[in-house]
């Protein structure tokens, strides 16, 4: 090496080395911050707009979760059916169709074999759906164990029925009964059975009670919203729907398009798919 060359290198001296070496430090922490600030974020992160990539795992994970927490089928009018109940039962689109134009014409099915007639469905479908069914004939139901609560009740509407005779079930007190007249009177009339077991706290004893000794008996005419062409406000006033679940749905809209069918709202976060039979009845596309 040149003499003139090395002393053109210039000279670090000690507390140089010590900074250097000290910044060496901060640019590291400042990385393994920043990485685990994003992982953190990654974590607690519910987009606002339409993701591919984390639909795509939220999408898997619900799957998983929607196997491990199946739900008892009740007992319920098959006349009154709706289009996504139906098709989760296995029912083709032209057997509900039939259905559906069995009931235009104001007529009930009374039997599970005239429900097969009038739709088609086979044999196998019927003995394992059939089962389930409820059609709206009279019934008594006598308790041996309480004298008090015996009485000979009918199945009666549900949208008609009194404060009093909700409290003649066994497991229905005075507040769930005041709880199941307060969320029928914000609805506008139960549209379907199922509703009562989204009411908070009512145990699984006293909604089997409530399926034994009433129906909706008379359908109940709901004005559907367009959810293509609705406001974020009209679409929050869906039943079980929030605010946060209409903006995401008009973003997604904003974004990707008309929504053509109920399987598109996978793509919207939080949506209540537990209850996406009864949010159906209030849907046009």
């Amino acid at each position: 090496m040149s003499r003139r060359w090395r002393d053109s290198i210039p000279y670090i001296t000690r507390s140089q080395r010590v900074g250097i070496l000290a910044l060496s430090f901060l640019i590291i922490a400042v990385q393994i911050a920043y990485f685990i600030f994003w992982n953190w974020k990654y974590k607690h992160y519910v987009p606002t707009v339409f993701d591919p990539v984390w639909v795509n795992q939220q999408l898997i994970l619900d799957s998983l979760s929607a196997l491990s927490n199946q739900k008892t089928i009740y007992p319920f009018n098959p006349n009154f059916i709706s289009d996504y109940k139906a098709y989760t039962l296995g029912m083709s689109l032209s057997e509900i169709d039939r259905l559906h134009a069995f009931r235009a014409t104001d007529r009930y099915v009374n039997s599970a074999i005239e429900f097969q007639v009038v739709t088609g469905v086979s044999d196998l479908w019927l003995d394992s759906i059939s089962v389930y069914f409820k059609f709206p004939d009279v019934k008594t139901t006598k308790s041996t164990r309480n004298p008090e609560i015996t009485s000979n009740f009918v199945v009666a509407d549900i949208n008609k029925a009194t404060r009093e005779d909700l409290l003649k079930l066994r497991g229905i007190g005075a507040v769930f009964s005041d709880r199941i007249i307060t969320e029928r009177d914000r609805l506008g009339g139960f549209v379907r059975m199922k509703q009562i077991e989204f009411i908070w706290e009512l145990s699984e004893e006293s909604i089997k009670n409530l399926y034994k000794n009433f129906d909706v008996l008379e359908e109940v005419v709901v004005g559907k919203i367009n959810v293509n062409t609705a406001s974020r406000a009209d679409i929050e006033k869906i039943p079980y729907l929030n605010y946060h679940i209409a903006r995401s749905i008009v973003i997604y809209r904003s974004a990707q398009g008309d929504i053509k069918d109920f399987k598109e709202f996978e793509n919207i976060v939080d949506f209540p798919f537990d209850k996406l039979e009864i949010i159906s009845l209030y849907l046009a596309f």
